[in-house]
């Protein structure tokens, strides 16, 4: 029991970087192993810069109203190195996590990071269904 009030986030952090986030991997089919480079981001109104990061990825485009309105991300951190332009394995971590990119303007470009699956409440306005009147 608590002796304060307690809560929990009402939705998750979202990561910002004006310039879109670099998303490797959505070119390949299917991806395997991709390199997030680090990255500077805004997180509530502070910068902040992401760390480089080797995973094990698969990629599920989100397509809403024709276009892609996100790219949810479930990944597996690894180590590896390249041998002649093809990545091989030396460890990779017991974890699973997901990761959202979402084009919030419609513009093609990707600005908004969230932790987790792309879920109803980060669906961006411009793919909303248009309202009947």
């Amino acid at each position: 029991m608590a002796c304060e009030f307690e809560y929990d986030p009402a939705s998750s952090p979202q990561y910002y970087r004006q310039d879109g986030w670099v998303l490797p991997g959505v070119a390949d089919q299917p991806p395997y192993i991709v390199e997030f480079p680090a990255q500077e981001f805004v997180l509530n109104g502070a910068r902040k810069r992401m760390r480089p990061m080797l995973v094990k990825a698969t990629i599920l485009p989100r397509r809403m109203r024709g276009r892609v309105a996100a790219y949810s991300y479930t990944m597996i951190p690894v180590a590896a190195h390249r041998v002649n332009g093809k990545w091989v394995m030396d460890a990779e971590a017991a974890c699973i996590f997901t990761a959202t990119f979402i084009d919030n303007k419609g513009d093609g470009v990707f600005r908004v990071l969230v932790a987790g699956d792309f879920t109803p409440e980060l669906i961006p306005r411009w793919a909303r269904p248009k309202k009947k009147t």
